[in-house]
């Protein structure tokens, strides 16, 4: 479960293991006890971020197996509400909230949990929702075989696009038809096309999403199955829109705690 093979590692001195593999056998040695709770304070302050971004990701995933309840005390708040179900966030040894990572992010009870979120606290919800949340199968496509003048229509039809996806017989990305070609060419689709700039899978989150729009200067992206086939888009306005209500809705809550409490 820890990704260590006994042949390799099983006599191996502390000394000659990484930092991150002595963590794994850390939490291994503390699973093995079977513990009702665990409590871990601040298990991966001393690994490199890279490292400690993939135990983190590992330990999630066991977590998820394990079903443990585990206190897990943090300064970092990203890694908080990466890791938590819950967070506390305490001051001067005082609770000052004790909420889901989106409520918290989205409705900061006071001035010290809001600076203490920073500024950023919209782009970290983007780590909270999956893409499948959101997606949208009314996708435009074209097949290679359509002509310039019925990819236009069909960009026309979806009005806020600038290019229309192309996929192949078994529905997979084959390329992007720009409307500029169309305006300026005739001929067929597979004649013009541009390679898929970004693609996104289901199980990702928003702010990957977000990153691959901002790096490629596009407005919305393809999502694929496990099969890498099309099941639909995802737009930066669909995007905003989610979780501008998610906002107004924790908003509601925060004014009306009655109304959150029988919900």
């Amino acid at each position: 479960m820890i990704a260590l093979e006994p042949d390799a590692f099983l006599k191996r001195y502390p000394s000659e293991l990484s930092g991150g593999q002595q963590q794994r056998i850390g939490v291994a040695r503390a699973l093995a006890a079977d513990p009702p709770v665990m409590l871990m304070d601040e298990p991966f302050g001393a690994i490199d971020p890279i490292n400690r971004a993939v135990i983190q990701d590992e330990f999630l995933k066991m977590q998820q197996a394990l079903k443990k309840t585990i206190m897990f005390v943090s300064h970092d708040i990203d890694e908080a509400i990466k890791m938590g179900d819950r967070v506390a966030v305490f001051r001067e040894g005082k609770l000052v909230q004790y909420s889901a990572p989106d409520d918290l992010l989205a409705a900061p009870k006071d001035a010290f949990v809001e600076s203490f979120l920073g500024e950023d606290r919209a782009l970290k919800r983007l780590n909270l929702v999956k893409v499948r949340e959101i997606v949208t199968d009314e996708i435009g496509t074209v097949s290679p075989g359509d002509t310039l003048a019925q990819a236009l229509s069909r960009i026309d039809d979806f009005g806020y696009q600038n290019s229309i996806l192309m996929v192949n017989d078994r529905r997979q990305p084959a390329g992007i038809i720009s409307r500029s070609v169309t305006r300026t060419t005739k001929g067929y689709c597979r004649d013009h096309f541009q390679a898929v700039p970004a693609m996104i899978g289901l199980d990702d989150d928003l702010r990957k999403a977000a990153s691959l729009m901002f790096a490629h200067d596009i407005t919305w992206l393809p999502c694929v199955d496990e099969d890498g086939k099309v099941c639909g888009q995802i737009t930066q306005r669909a995007m905003t829109r989610h979780l501008g209500a998610r906002f107004r809705a924790r908003q509601g809550d925060a004014r009306n705690p009655d109304a959150a409490l029988e919900e």
